[in-house]
């Protein structure tokens, strides 16, 4: 494919038309048939939203990529999906694996290139060409919003996480993706909610969060999505989505980045609260970056949406046309995304995948998911010695702590997050009544009510209190009444007491007198399973904490 040639043939709204990544609601493919054939755009942002099955997705791929190449130039589309373990699609058909925090906690490379190798399979398998992922932004604070969609906190160990990642996937035929650049990691606010400032200077940045960048760039990432969060000691007026300094001297030339550059959604509230939507996209392309996402216009349930992105690029379209945007920075970012393409396959007449049912969740991918999600299981604390003896299922009691009304977040994301249904609680329940039929289980509901949890659990040798939290975009999973019943269990249950995370062991810092703790990291279904097993079997822990507990 001659890039530098079809350029030359292309009119300024094609080549402004590849410089967006939209969404669309649901399975409204109308809308993006209008922006195809009147805004040619070059990418589609794909949620769970659009597409619930593995069979959904593979019609929706096939569909957009039919309008895409039946116009003009027949240049195909990017279809970016978050499938980044914490995040998912296809959910809960497709395999995610536990997600990068318990991957970090596995510390094992070549079980992280696996999973993202299954990731890329599946992706690939139903015509998702773009993995948005992996998530490499380094934890440097309990508080940090990232939570289980990061590897950790340790810079290096993230790094080859990272790199095991990026090649995992790319070894399965997807195009792979960085971010948040520079870093998320120290933020203490959700970029989805406001535009965060973090205090850092280069010199700090190159230490911690760039270094991941480093040695991804190296092993071939395609992609790098940039964050909406302000460094005033890099660039004090400007974000890194709209940094010159960031993108263009640190990125493009310290680092040597040569891929394409996408920014976040520019719709999220950190920019909308702050630049006018066009301004916004300008600024950005000015800039340095090749291709805006606007992922998120019906977050708000907003049916104007459409005419938004259509306002969106005709401001951009306009910025060109006066010379606002010089049309060798144009040019320059068409290349880069038609050479993406290009060097992806897309242009090439593929032979039809296998029946993704034979491949998405298939239960080799299972096994693999398992596996990861069994290594990452840590014993973080253990005074009293609760797990050096087998349990057994008439002396132990599993106790839910979270309310039950709690998971209803969980299938109000707009497709965007988790996507999990079914909570990480049930499927863990479920498993260990599949091992220990009679193992008795207890709801925060009931226990709340009781005035004195020893007397309730006074015939047990071993009590499992089950926590869990889960990465939800632009909102909080509500913990304030699980934290509530487990610091009373600490207290009234004592040292009988275990607890078991479903989430980031950061939790474990607000547990004061904890004798036993332990963290699977992950809230996904698989997480559930392997706990449930090594809890009735053999309790041999391999995980590795990826964070700091400073306690």
């Amino acid at each position: 494919m001659d890039i530098s040639n079809l350029i030359t043939q292309m009119t300024l709204e094609e080549k402004i038309g590849q410089l967006f990544m939209l969404a669309f609601s649901g399975s409204q493919i109308e809308h993006a048939h209008q922006m195809l054939n009147n805004y040619f755009v070059g990418a589609c942002y794909i949620s769970q939203d659009n597409a619930k099955t593995p069979a959904e997705a593979r019609q929706l791929t096939r569909n957009l990529q039919e309008l895409a190449t039946s116009t003009r130039n027949r240049i195909p589309l990017i279809l970016g999906v978050d499938q980044e373990g914490a995040w998912g699609v296809m959910v809960p058909y497709s395999s995610t694996g536990p997600g990068n925090m318990a991957l970090g906690a596995a510390n094992d490379p070549m079980i992280t290139h696996d999973i993202y190798q299954v990731i890329g399979t599946e992706l690939k398998s139903v015509g998702y060409n773009t993995l948005l992922a992996p998530c490499i932004d380094v934890i440097s604070n309990p508080d940090n919003v990232l939570g289980a969609r990061s590897f950790g906190e340790y810079p290096e160990r993230v790094a080859e996480q990272g790199v095991a990642a990026v090649e995992g996937a790319r070894s399965a035929g997807v195009i792979t993706t960085a971010k948040h650049y520079p870093g998320h990691g120290d933020a203490r606010q959700d970029s989805h909610r406001m535009l965060p400032t973090v205090d850092r200077s280069l010199e700090e940045l190159e230490q911690i969060d760039l270094l991941p960048y480093k040695y991804v760039i190296r092993a071939g990432v395609d992609i790098v999505m940039t964050a909406h969060i302000l460094y005033p000691k890099i660039d004090p007026v400007y974000p890194a989505t709209m940094s010159y300094i960031l993108l263009q001297d640190i990125l493009r030339g310290k680092l040597g980045f040569q891929g394409v550059i996408l920014s976040d959604s520019m719709n999220m509230l950190s920019i909308r609260k702050n630049y006018a939507p066009d301004e916004a996209a300008i600024l950005a392309i000015q800039s340095g970056v090749d291709m805006i996402m606007l992922a998120e216009e019906h977050y708000d349930h907003s049916s104007e949406y459409l005419a938004k992105q259509k306002l969106i690029v005709e401001g951009v379209l306009k910025a060109a046309r006066l010379g606002n945007i010089p049309m060798t920075r144009i040019d320059n970012a068409v290349m880069h995304v038609l050479t993406l393409k290009s060097k992806a396959g897309l242009f090439e007449v593929k032979k039809e995948e296998a029946e993704n049912e034979e491949i998405v969740g298939s239960h080799v991918h299972r096994q693999v998911e398992l596996t990861a999600a069994d290594h990452a299981i840590t014993l973080v604390r253990d005074q009293r010695g609760l797990v050096k003896k087998p349990l057994t299922p008439a002396k132990t009691a599993v106790v839910r702590t979270t309310p039950r009304s709690a998971y209803d977040i969980l299938t109000k994301t707009r497709g965007i997050g988790p996507n999990q249904e079914e909570p990480c609680y049930d499927v863990f329940e479920k498993e260990m009544q599949k091992y220990w039929p009679d193992v008795q289980t207890f709801a925060y509901e009931s226990l709340i009510e009781q005035m004195d949890l020893s007397q309730v659990f006074n015939s047990f040798d071993v009590v499992i209190a089950v926590t869990e939290d889960y990465p939800l975009p632009g909102v909080d999973f509500n913990k304030i009444e699980q934290h509530y019943l487990v610091k009373r269990m600490i207290k009234e249950v004592g040292d009988k007491l275990l607890v078991l995370g479903f989430c980031p062991a950061y939790e474990f810092l607000d547990y004061e007198g904890l004798g036993t703790y332990i963290c699977a990291h992950s809230s996904r279904a698989c997480a559930g399973i392997a706990a449930a097993r090594k809890i009735t079997g053999k309790m041999i822990f391999d995980g590795d904490l990826p964070i700091k507990i400073y306690k």
